[in-house]
């Protein structure tokens, strides 16, 4: 079962929301923060997810 979630999107343009799965949100967030390390908590604080839902 894949989750999504609402991603805003602004840059520039007017803010917007859109469905993207939680895997790719994780995995955006991830590899923009590199090389620094989330632990599962710290990771779903800074999505704004539950942490039951973060991978």
């Amino acid at each position: 079962m894949t989750c999504y979630t609402l991603q805003l999107t602004g840059e520039g343009l007017p803010i917007e929301a859109r469905e993207v799965p939680l895997s790719e949100l994780v995995s955006t967030f991830l590899r923009a923060s590199a090389p620094r390390a989330f632990c599962d908590a710290c990771l779903a604080v800074a999505l704004r997810e539950p942490q039951e839902a973060v991978p």
